[in-house]
């Protein structure tokens, strides 16, 4: 049953802050865009690699091969970032306390920088609020 308030709106909870929601969402949202991101990486560095196997004439390899290298890379480190931001995302928005909520927010901000920004300043503020030495 929701409790209702004055103006008959759903009463929010007072222990539930909304820095962590926020903040949790722009994780999830920065990690899903680059986990978009990577796959689109990924396949790019696959097509780049088959380019030279799929032509009549001879090709040289190497373009080809330092193609591949660097878009799997990139592709691998951005779906790294991606999972990190999902992970700090959900339990931001658990409101747990642990160290995985900054390292989302970080990696949010390594992968999608306007998205990562918002989130590690919500999630530091909010570390900052409830933290036992606050000055």
């Amino acid at each position: 049953m929701e409790t209702l308030d004055s103006r008959g709106d759903a009463a929010r909870s007072p222990e539930r802050p909304w820095m962590p929601t926020v903040a949790g969402i722009l994780d999830i949202c920065a990690g899903a865009s680059s986990l978009i991101g990577g796959g689109v990486l990924a396949f790019l560095a696959v097509a780049a690699r088959s380019v030279p196997h799929n032509v009549s004439e001879p090709v040289p390899e190497w373009p080809f091969a330092w193609g591949f290298a660097m878009f799997f890379s990139l592709s691998l480190m951005l779906l790294v970032f991606g999972v990190l931001a999902i992970v700090g995302g959900v339990y931001a928005l658990g409101g747990k306390r642990s160290f995985w909520p900054v390292i989302g927010a970080i990696a949010a901000t390594l992968s999608c920088f306007p998205l990562g920004i918002p989130a590690i300043v919500l999630t530091v503020m909010w570390d900052h609020e409830r933290s036992p030495y606050k000055s």
